[in-house]
């Protein structure tokens, strides 16, 4: 089961896109590569299908900072503990492969991990790991794509203080766009 989750359109003006492709030993996810020149062309798969740094993946975003280009993904510490991790893992220069994680955080039990620029800062965000349940979103902010230091910790939960914070984060995020009517609900 293929299943295409991210296309990105690369500093060269070609297309590039990533899909999920299911391991068929344990019916997790592995990530295939493929590019195009044009967004409606024929794709090019870029090799096998891999599991990003040995690992089975959940679900997982694409951020691109100017030429530059991260996997953002949740892993696999084992066939029987999923999506513990989140990854941040920088493209390839063509952006079809990775290199090592520049980031991770073990046992996160996260899913829809995503990366946000805004006001110099960057926000990793991601929800609670409990399936199609509510759960909240938390965030962690550094100053650059590829940390070398400690992240700020904004953990989610149900206080006012945090539901605040994590508003506020996606506000500031929102002001760097063009969007003018988008109306952005509290966090429950």
């Amino acid at each position: 089961m293929t299943r295409a989750s991210q296309l990105v359109q690369r500093p060269d003006g070609a297309f590039a896109l990533v899909a999920e492709v299911n391991d068929g030993e344990r019916n997790r996810n592995q990530i295939l590569f493929a590019t195009s020149d044009t967004v409606d062309g024929a794709y090019q798969g870029k090799g096998p299908p891999e599991r990003i740094n040995g690992r089975t993946t959940g679900d997982h975003s694409v951020f691109v900072d100017g030429d530059k280009a991260h996997l953002v993904y949740v892993a696999d510490a084992s066939s029987t503990d999923i999506s513990t991790m989140v990854n941040v893992t920088p493209l390839t220069g063509d952006w079809t492969s990775v290199g090592p994680a520049v980031y991770s955080e073990w046992y996160a039990h996260k899913e829809a991990p995503a990366i946000q620029k805004a006001n110099g800062k960057y926000y990793l965000l991601g929800s609670g790991l409990d399936y199609w349940n509510a759960t909240a979103t938390s965030y962690r902010f550094v100053n650059s794509a590829e940390p070398t230091g400690r992240s700020t910790a904004r953990p989610g939960g149900r206080s006012e203080r945090v539901r605040a914070a994590v508003h506020h984060a996606v506000l500031d995020m929102l002001s760097e766009s063009e969007t003018e009517e988008l109306t952005v609900p509290a966090i429950d």
